[in-house]
């Protein structure tokens, strides 16, 4: 058999005429064209787009047993802090801790249970941990993880459960602690605002992933070429905000300005982020680089 294309043919006194001849089995799609049986549809860990929709839909697969996103508590430590959207007296700071992380939690694909602010005090830190892990799949936390004076979250996850990990060698976001309130998992971030978001892509976004049963946990990563030299003092592991930007020669990585764990312009339009080794003290302009991709250039998120 064959199919003839309804715009090769025309009516005429009630019959079809066939303008050209056509071959057997042209347009033909005959069963176990596209998968055959015993094919796998979609891989488990699979994020499901339009695609992988409309697949398992047309095999009869709706609606669809899915694993849900975990429930992360924020929680941001910090007598200084106020509203976004109020004014800011001397010795404080608005809040956008947590709007950065809320924001985070939403696009790795958890459901956020957020908490108002807590106060620098060890009764009520201890009080809001033991609350968040009563009400989460995982909590999060900005502030009060490194060594000051009132920096009381990580004494208060000892209090509460055990911690595993206390500092890491990486640049920004060292003071990191990762543990456990009772059985709930904690990631405990410091309180800067790009330390927050370079160490929630190092070690929250995969955690939200296996959460979920993603397969691929990591950010994509690529090569580059450095577009300007970069220093730094050994010691840690570097994440440089960059922008790419593609040429003949391939991607492109451009340094997104001033890279203290305080600049937050740094993070906008910012690409990714560029590994610069621990024991490395210059990159010069011309460079690979390795470039953890957040998005791509023309790509929103």
């Amino acid at each position: 058999d064959g199919i003839v294309p309804v715009e090769d043919t025309s009516e005429q006194s009630g019959r079809v005429l066939v303008g050209r001849p056509t071959a057997a089995g042209r347009h033909v799609r005959p069963a176990g064209d596209d998968l055959a049986e015993g094919d796998a549809l979609v891989r488990a860990g699979s994020e499901l787009g339009p695609g992988e929709l409309a697949l398992l839909a047309s095999m009869g697969y709706s609606p669809l047993p899915v694993r849900p996103g975990p429930k992360v508590a924020v929680l941001v430590t910090g007598d200084e802090l106020v509203a976004p959207e109020a004014a800011a007296g001397p010795g404080q700071i608005r809040d956008s801790n947590s709007v950065a992380i809320r924001a985070l939690v939403t696009e790795s694909g958890g459901e956020v249970v957020p908490f108002g602010g807590v106060a620098d005090t060890p009764d009520a830190v201890t009080e809001a941990l033991e609350r968040a892990a009563a009400t989460s799949d995982l909590v999060v936390s900005s502030g009060g993880v490194s060594v000051g004076r009132y920096d009381f979250v990580k004494d208060a996850v000892e209090r509460l459960g055990h911690i595993d990990l206390w500092r890491v060698a990486m640049q920004p976001g060292k003071p990191v602690v990762l543990g456990a309130i009772g059985g709930t998992p904690f990631l405990g971030l410091p309180g800067n605002p790009v330390s927050i978001h370079i160490g929630f892509e190092q070690f929250v976004r995969p955690a939200i992933r296996k959460m979920r049963g993603c397969r691929d946990l990591l950010r994509p990563t690529m090569n580059a070429t450095l577009s300007e030299s970069i220093e730094k003092a050994p010691g840690r592991l570097h994440f440089v905000r960059v922008r790419l930007s593609a040429g003949e020669d391939g991607w492109r990585a451009m340094p997104t300005g001033p890279q203290g764990s305080h600049v937050q312009s740094s993070l906008v339009d910012c690409h990714g982020v560029a590994r610069f080794g621990r024991a490395e003290t210059v990159l010069d302009a011309g460079s690979q680089v390795v470039v953890e991709v957040w998005r791509l250039p023309g790509v929103e998120v």
